[in-house]
Parts: structure tokens; C-alpha cells; sequence
């Protein structure tokens, strides 16, 4: 990422590890608390100075570390929303506690106004006008309810399993659903992206398939032969 210009990026989407002891196959997920703070501030201070003025930042942060990376990322940038990937649980279920239910994502941009939000690639179906076909009696005269709707801050999408077809077997795989509504919302065709923490190459898959420039890293060599490589060649 230090090889990078100054002011160079549309888009950034990171999904670093979280730091609580995942096999990732070296010591990036289990690192201690002082070294991890230290890993958060080189983050966001590198994010900052390679995006360019209009560009955005979207990082998912796990829960433990939340507020540490938000309170890093307000010394730059304007946080425009914390978003919750809700996902239906599985496996063994909590006794003690609540389950895990959900994964937090920030979505900041460098300029407070002037940024990329595709709002129609935000769209959802909505409830009241499109499946209840409800009228707004507060227009004159008297109208269907929009069929669609903002998505809002709250994303439901199943987290990736054994047997489904994008599955590959990087530990923390991210849908490519929720890359895509990522990609199309906060970039245009022909941005450059850049995706700090590849992993199983969800990132990579989405902006090929929407015609986005991307700089992908990845420390993993296993990760970038065995997944990404193979993920992508066909595209």
C-alpha cells in the first residue's frame, strides 16, 4: 500500500483480520492488543492519503475492535453510516449469551459532499408498495407506494457454506452479494479499487465482473495460487 500514490483510489474495501484467532496460516489474526492498535492507526493513516478527494472507504472492523478503528478513521474521514451484515446464525449455539448474529462495517468517505453513492444500485424491494400494493393517501391525488426502497443500514446476506457455489475455503469468506452492493453503490465503471486484504478474492470477483480497475494484496501465496487465481481466470 506504500507503493501507492498520493490521491490514487476511488474506492477502498478492506476486510482486515480481526484479531481474534483465526488460522489465516501466520500470526495476522493474533497479533497482541497494543501491536493491533498500531495496525489499525498504519491502516487508516495509508487509506487516507491514497484516496482521492471524492473517494470512500468501506472496512469491515468485527465487533472487538469497532470503536477503535471508528475512532481512528474520524481523525480523517466523514463516517457516513455503520452498517450491520446480519446473517442467520449456525453451528453450536450460545448458552451463556447471545449468539453472533453480526459483522459491522464502516462506511466513510474523505469529502464530506462530494463522493460516489449510486443510489440505485442501493435499491430494494419494499414491502408496503410492492408486495402489500398499500395506497399513500397523503398524495393528491391519492398514489401506489414505491416498489423500492434505500436498503438502509441493516444488510441481510447468508454467510458463504460448504457446498454453495462460490464457496472456496479461505476462513472468513465474504459473499459476493454483499461485494457486489459494495462495488456498484460507492464506485463507477472504470474506478480503481483497491482491496488491502484479499482473502478468497470476493472483492476481486465483483469488480471484474462489473468493469472496475482493482490493485488487489494479499500476504498469503496459498490464498492468491489456490483461490484467487482460479477464481478469477475464467472471467
Amino acid at each position: 500500500m506504500k507503493q501507492l500514490p498520493n490521491n490514487s483510489v476511488n474506492l477502498i474495501v478492506a476486510d482486515p483480520p480481526y484479531n481474534i484467532g483465526k488460522d489465516y496460516k501466520n500470526n495476522s489474526d493474533k497479533q497482541s492488543k497494543i501491536d493491533y492498535l498500531l495496525f489499525i492507526k498504519d491502516q487508516i493513516f495509508e487509506y487516507n492519503r491514497i484516496l482521492k478527494p471524492n473517494g470512500t472507504l468501506i472496512i469491515y472492523t468485527g465487533k472487538q475492535y469497532n470503536a477503535h478503528y471508528r475512532i481512528e478513521i474520524e481523525e480523517y474521514l466523514d463516517i457516513k453510516n455503520d452498517i450491520v451484515w446480519f446473517y442467520d446464525s449456525s453451528g453450536v449455539q450460545a448458552k451463556t449469551k447471545y449468539g453472533s448474529l453480526y459483522e459491522p462495517l464502516i462506511y466513510a468517505t474523505k469529502h464530506k459532499k462530494k463522493y460516489i453513492f449510486n443510489l440505485d444500485k442501493a435499491q430494494i424491494e419494499a414491502y408496503t408498495g410492492s408486495v402489500r400494493k398499500l395506497i399513500d393517501y397523503r398524495k393528491n391525488p391519492p398514489e401506489p407506494y414505491s416498489q423500492v426502497k434505500n436498503c438502509g443500514d441493516v444488510w441481510y446476506y447468508p454467510r458463504v457454506r460448504f457446498k454453495m457455489s462460490e464457496y472456496t475455503p479461505h476462513p472468513t469468506q465474504k459473499p459476493l452479494n454483499i461485494s457486489n452492493r459494495i462495488i456498484e453503490v460507492h464506485s463507477n465503471e472504470n474506478d480503481l479499487v483497491y482491496i488491502p486484504f484479499a482473502g478468497s478474492g470476493s472483492e476481486i470477483e465483483s469488480c471484474a465482473r462489473n468493469n472496475r480497475n482493482w490493485i488487489a494484496t494479499e500476504i498469503n501465496k496459498e490464498y492468491v495460487n489456490d483461490i484467487i487465481i482460479p477464481r478469477i481466470s475464467s472471467i
